[in-house]
């Protein structure tokens, strides 16, 4: 341990500070589990829907408890790291999910929380995350532990702390607002689609025998064909130095640089890689099952697991059928297709989705429901982009709070800023 230069800080390892605990699971196979997550960038934990223990099979899983650190050792690199508090009683967490207790006499669990989402802790967490498979890399828990912090006196963590937890606690109030608005958002796009192609008054449906299977109706006018017949796949060669496009599972699809690194699956090497040009529609093999597919808004390259679609003839709509697409994908329909070899790998490779058949209303009516799209698509961006101030407003607070001698310099509420 060593004096900082910091007045009142000390640098001590990381072990004196916190210690890993395992409380093992015995698994009963017609019991009900229900697994946390932790999203990156501080977002906190979330709860997966409950599972029996039957389907837990032999996966290791270990008890949650209140005041437990955790850390996502795939994405810790990402500041996936949370706090367990009350109403995570009675959950359970993978071995992805290793748990640490605070030792209460030298730090404040918070101010360890917090630490992890500065600059300075979320360097430890990159240099001690080797790999290179995309997003994916590996949290090295014994190397961190032997990592060095600078913390103040524990009266002066919380003091930090109760700094923080008012004004983060704005601020993580309204990113859960945001997000609710922006889900219903997008449960709104959806219900646009399904609104257009259900029969409106006036207009019969179309008899059973000529619906695809996915849909129960659609206006009689409006024909059917398999998606070979409307579209062709490219697999065009990149073009040096032009940027990675990314599917992202809200429907955008863009430029990888315009987006926070999150929402989506990345290929595990950049291998293989092809031409994606601005307007294309874009199907994420491994993701569509999730709504990962919409029209690109930017050239560039793209993974191989990407199926990158023209249409085969004029007059058809590339976002009315990206849509259709993501539609598909939240009733559940491109799980039931896909082939799969575990539970979140499922592949809609184009071999699937040639023989996908479509509602194929008239090239007017196709534009009409894209503009309608593509206005509701506009609220969401505006909502995501509100989302991504707060989570950087957020981030700034904390390393404001936290720098130099602790003294907040960053006083603006997110309404001000």
């Amino acid at each position: 341990m060593s004096r900082s230069a910091r007045g009142g800080w000390e640098e001590v390892r990381l072990s004196s500070l916190i210690r890993e605990v395992k409380r093992p699971v015995s698994v009963v196979s017609d019991e009900e589990y229900r697994e946390i997550g932790i999203r990156s960038h501080g977002r906190g934990i979330f709860h997966k829907e409950p599972t029996s223990g039957s389907e837990l099979g032999d996966k290791a899983v270990f008890w949650i408890e209140p005041g437990d650190l955790i850390f996502n050792i795939v994405f810790a690199w990402e500041g996936a790291v949370a706090l367990a508090g009350p109403s995570e009683t009675g959950y359970i967490g993978s071995h992805r999910f290793p748990t640490f207790r605070v030792h209460a006499e030298r730090a404040d669990p918070r101010f360890v929380l917090y630490f992890f989402q500065t600059e300075a802790g979320v360097f430890l967490l990159c240099e001690n995350s080797p790999g290179g498979a995309g997003r994916n890399r590996t949290l090295d828990r014994a190397r961190l532990l032997k990592e060095k912090l600078r913390v103040p006196d524990l009266a002066t963590q919380q003091k930090l702390v109760r700094i923080l937890d008012a004004r983060v606690g704005a601020i993580d109030a309204a990113l859960a607002r945001a997000e609710r608005l922006r889900a219903l958002l997008l449960e709104r796009q959806y219900s646009l689609i399904a609104a257009s192609i259900d029969t409106s008054p006036g207009r019969a449906p179309s008899p059973s025998s000529n619906l695809p299977e996915w849909l129960d109706t659609m206006p009689e006018p409006w024909t059917t064909c398999r998606a070979r017949f409307l579209f062709r796949q490219l697999q065009l060669s990149p073009v040096e130095g032009e940027g990675v496009v990314t599917a992202f599972r809200d429907g955008q699809v863009t430029l990888r640089e315009n987006r926070r690194a999150d929402g989506f699956m990345l290929a595990v090497q950049e291998l293989g890689y092809q031409r994606v040009r601005e307007g294309d529609l874009v199907v994420h093999s491994m993701d569509a099952f999730a709504g990962a597919s919409g029209v690109s808004e930017s050239t560039g390259k793209c993974s191989p697991e990407y199926v990158v679609l023209e249409p085969t003839r004029e007059g058809l709509n590339n976002h009315y059928y990206a849509a259709c697409l993501r539609w598909m994908a939240a009733e559940g329909y491109i799980l039931v297709i896909c082939p799969s070899v575990r539970e979140r790998a499922p592949r809609l490779r184009f071999s699937t989705v040639k023989d996908i058949v479509l509602p194929v209303p008239s090239s007017h009516e196709q534009q009409q429901i894209a503009d309608e799209l593509q206005r509701a698509r506009r609220t969401v961006e505006r909502v995501r982009a509100l989302e991504e101030f707060l989570v950087e407003y957020r981030r700034a607070l904390i390393e404001d709070v936290l720098a130099g001698d602790g003294a907040p310099r960053s006083t603006e509420s997110p309404e001000a800023a």
